[in-house]
């Protein structure tokens, strides 16, 4: 295996885990109800959308 390789499935697997940190925090946005833990979730679930897309377009380019 060359190492081109190896580092596309690494990448590969920290974007999977973004993306799986990304669900956990939309559902735990939609059980929310107090409104600052919500504005703190929302901030947060905007981060982990634009890490895990960044790592996915990455990953192709």
């Amino acid at each position: 295996m060359t190492i081109g390789k190896v580092a596309w499935i690494i990448g590969f697997l920290i974007a999977l885990v973004l993306w799986v940190v990304l669900i956990k925090h939309i559902i735990l946005l939609s059980k929310c109800k107090d409104p600052k833990e919500k504005k703190k979730l929302l901030t947060q679930v905007v981060i982990d959308l634009l890490a895990a897309t960044g790592w996915t377009i990455s990953l192709f380019i």
